[in-house]
């Protein structure tokens, strides 16, 4: 069953190596094509996936950071080609390649591209069996198995706090050289995320970043766009009925602590509590719609805010002291 799900997704997994040339400069005798000694072409390498047959490739942004020359090997059959950068976004770490045609294949269309499907993260349940695939130490179309062991990490409790994403965690083995390469879901044989090679310090836990949240920018990147990331500065829980019922239960906590028995992101702590961009928004507050859009977790509320457009006055919708009040926030730019 899982080798029939490697059959299906593999093909569409590349492996990437990169080359960054030392940077050339004038020598003593006038020379502007120099380079000192002991100066070496930095090699780097990772994994990719193909998602579209026109020859776009998501990979994470660290895997091209600084490359000068980008090769990408299929894996199935040895084709190699050269590819171009055409975005990244450090803050999501996700960077997406386009495959540079030959000259006797001139339309990306003929190359007859494997294509993976992508899955909807946000239906993902923890205990799911997954597996990771890639090109860890070289090693092409390597595959390991796991569950997803969690869901919603933030880049805080990950340790990455300069990124804008909540993660999945698996304990399939994700390594520097599989970085970039597909989380798959083995029931649907669909791919549920996009690995991160991210050192947590504890043995068997790796962590991806969501498809969904990929899928938020890679047609941006593949179109040279710039990504803007809108930004509040708070830091928000999720808050369920059964949570808040948890919560409220505990004997160490106050009853100004109390929290509502609802759906939505609760913001936790504010970093700047007079920032006039917030609006009014408050701690213990409970963001219940962003605009039009419900807001039924912490995930929801990051993705809504990371996809507004910084400056702009955005209307929350918030339960404070048991009543439901709208103010106008308005993202920063990251």
């Amino acid at each position: 069953f899982i080798s029939d799900v490697v059959d299906q997704v593999g093909p569409s997994v590349v492996r990437i190596d990169t080359e960054n040339h030392p940077a050339k400069g004038p020598s003593s005798k006038g020379d502007n094509n120099y380079s000192p000694p002991g100066s070496y072409i930095q090699q780097g390498q990772g994994s990719g996936l193909i998602f579209s047959s026109e020859g776009f490739i998501i990979t994470n942004a660290h895997v091209v950071e600084g490359a000068t020359k980008v090769k990408v090997v299929t894996l199935t059959d040895g084709r190699v080609y050269s590819c171009e950068v055409t975005g990244t976004d450090d803050i999501v770490d996700i960077a997406v390649l386009k495959i540079i045609t030959p000259d006797d294949f001139p339309l990306t269309s003929n190359l007859n591209l494997p294509v993976a499907e992508l899955g909807d993260s946000d239906q993902l349940k923890v205990g799911k069996i997954v597996v990771a695939v890639g090109s860890p130490g070289g090693l092409d179309n390597t595959v390991t198995m796991g569950i997803v062991s969690g869901r919603e990490r933030s880049s805080m409790m990950v340790g990455v706090p300069h990124k804008l994403v909540n993660y999945i965690q698996t304990d399939a083995a994700i390594n520097p050289g599989n970085s970039g390469g597909p989380l798959i879901d083995v029931e649907s044989g669909q791919v549920i995320g996009i690995n991160a090679a991210i050192r947590a310090h504890m043995e068997g836990t790796s962590f991806a970043i969501p498809i969904n949240r990929v899928r938020d920018i890679m047609h941006d990147l593949s179109e040279g766009k710039e990504i803007r990331h809108g930004y509040l500065g708070c830091q928000l829980t999720t808050c369920t009925p059964n949570w808040a019922r948890e919560n409220n239960a505990d004997i160490d906590s106050k009853s100004a602590d109390r929290i509502p028995e609802v759906y939505g992101a609760l913001v936790h702590k504010l970093y700047r509590k007079t920032s006039t961009h917030l609006g009014g928004l408050k701690e213990h507050d409970i963001i219940q719609r962003i605009g039009p859009e419900t807001v039924r977790s912490a995930s929801d509320a990051s993705r809504l805010i990371d996809l507004a457009t910084p400056g702009e006055n955005i209307p929350f919708t918030v339960l404070r002291n048991g009543n439901e009040r709208i103010i106008s926030v308005k993202p920063k730019d990251m």
